[in-house]
């Protein structure tokens, strides 16, 4: 697996409590068992994706390897999203390290799209056709999608 990696430490005075509830929440939500290397290291890993956990003294270390960006931007999202249940400003100052993405670049997940035409099906009710080149790489990922327009 060709993979790009992301890394942050959630520091917290109680690393391994942190480590307890992902491995509860894992076990009883996602029927994922963590499994454990020697140096204490806490992980999963399917086909395309691995994420591990270490306890150290400043907190706990994550780290996010995937086969590509969007599959990185998933997990990273979903750790965050659990991290704000317990701490919402731990959530909100959180920062990846190891990420190929700089500022001011759209989030892998993140597409332009293009109006091509657009029609009024019945009064408050508008058709829009809309281009992305890159459709087919999503819709080969299973990815669902959003639209997002200004009002």
């Amino acid at each position: 697996m060709t993979t790009v990696v992301a890394q942050t430490l959630l520091t917290t005075p109680d690393p391994a409590a942190i480590l307890s509830i992902f491995e509860t929440h894992l076990k009883e939500d996602h029927e994922i068992d963590l499994s454990q290397r020697n140096d204490g290291t806490r992980f999963f890993e399917q086909a395309d994706f691995r994420v591990e956990f270490c306890v150290r003294a400043t907190g706990l270390f994550i780290s996010v390897a995937a086969a590509n960006d969007t599959v990185l931007l998933f997990f990273k999202e979903q750790i965050v999203h659990h991290v704000a249940h317990l701490d919402p400003k731990m959530a909100e100052d959180r920062r990846w390290e190891g990420e190929l993405s700089k500022p001011g670049d759209l989030p892998a997940n993140f597409a332009l799209l293009t109006v091509v035409r657009t029609s009024e099906v019945f009064p408050g009710m508008q058709r829009i056709t809309l281009t992305y080149p890159g459709i087919a790489k999503t819709q080969s990922a299973g990815i669902h999608f959003r639209l997002m327009m200004p009002l």
